[in-house]
């Protein structure tokens, strides 16, 4: 009997071991649990800020970049006054620094990213036909003092013998 009551003592001794050991892992599991209910939150907020960081310094690289083509095509001659308007409205909206502000500032430069492209394949035919005109004009001036050389005396012997046909010469 006895070695009954001392099996009944271990089991019973080992079985609130065990219960201990359950309710201190039911304790843990509500610790990690409630700590990561607290923590996701924390870290999906900092994500967010890191997110939109990131998103502003890709902004700002993007209008780094649209800027120097726009000022390119701008010094070229080029009429850049839209652009550079959307541009200057992509700036405010960077600078605001909410999302919504974010999300329609990449809006508006994906917008401008193609017209840029545009312009940027339009610049060579540009310059073409503007140093044509340049030339042309140049060509134009440089011909008037030769033209007149040659066809001022010309035109003046015209003009007076065309007055002066009826006129009588007298013997003195």
């Amino acid at each position: 009997m006895r070695d009954r009551s001392r099996y009944a003592d271990i089991f019973i001794k080992t079985l609130r071991e065990l219960c201990t050991a359950v309710i201190h892992v039911k304790i843990l599991k509500t610790c990690v649990v409630s700590t990561l209910l607290l923590l996701i939150p924390v870290a999906l907020c900092s994500l967010q800020k890191v997110w939109a960081k990131d998103l502003r310094d890709e902004l700002w690289s993007r209008v780094e970049e649209l800027f120097t083509v726009i000022e390119k095509a701008g010094s070229e001659g080029m009429d850049v006054k839209e652009l550079i308007r959307d541009l200057n409205k992509a700036i405010q909206l960077i600078r605001r620094g909410d999302e919504e502000s974010l999300r329609r500032a990449k809006a508006i430069l994906d917008g401008l990213s193609a017209r840029v492209e545009e312009i940027s394949r339009e610049l060579p035919r540009y310059r073409l036909v503007r140093d044509l005109c340049t030339y042309s004009r140049v060509a134009l001036l440089l011909s008037i003092p030769v033209a007149m050389y040659f066809l001022l005396p010309r035109a003046y012997l015209r003009l007076w013998y065309r007055y002066r046909r009826r006129w009588l010469v007298e013997e003195r």
